[in-house]
């Protein structure tokens, strides 16, 4: 496995994570589930620090596939700076989660107000992230499909996944 492929296979955990966190969230609140709002928290503050890894392997990701041939630089660029946005309204997800988590550690419960507030965070973080794979979305959906890194939909991931390994290994044959 290079780069490349680590990117992709880790770029879906925050992705289906702040979804599926924000699904248990909502389930807590609904209940009045102290501790399924808490345990929700956690895992904000767990998947900010699980998207460390999923940051830092873009940059090597982005110096193994820029220069291939069907790779565009402006989509690189793009994806990039999507995923900066998202990566800090993660972070920031993450921290007020580990505050609230803090504040309100000997107190019945979080108090409404913060889990709305938190509620709203994580929407708008799912959204960067949709916002993040657009990119892909868009250059895969005409029907010419080509290398691209943000690849998003399973039938493209498997015809990148084929891509990076002609081009990226060496000894492969070098077309897409």
């Amino acid at each position: 496995m290079n780069w490349a492929h680590a990117h992709l296979v880790l770029t879906h955990i925050p992705v289906i994570g702040v979804g599926a966190i924000l699904a248990f969230l909502l389930v807590g609140v609904i209940r009045g589930s102290r501790e399924i709002e808490w345990a929700s928290l956690q895992l904000f503050v767990a998947l900010a620090l699980v998207s460390i890894a999923v940051y830092l392997s873009g940059s090597p990701a982005n110096h193994q596939v820029r220069d291939l041939p069907g790779f565009s630089r402006s989509v690189i660029h793009r994806h990039s700076t999507a995923a900066d946005f998202a990566f800090w309204s993660l972070a920031a997800l993450g921290t007020l989660s580990l505050g609230a988590l803090y504040l309100y550690r000997t107190s019945m419960a979080v108090p409404p107000k913060v889990i709305v507030l938190l509620f709203f965070v994580g929407f708008v973080v799912l959204l960067l992230m949709g916002v993040d794979g657009k990119p892909g979305r868009e250059d895969s959906s005409s029907g010419n499909w080509r290398c691209d890194p943000c690849a998003t939909n399973v039938k493209n991931l498997r015809r990148l996944n084929i891509c990076l390994s002609r081009y990226v290994i060496p000894g492969r044959q070098k077309f897409c």
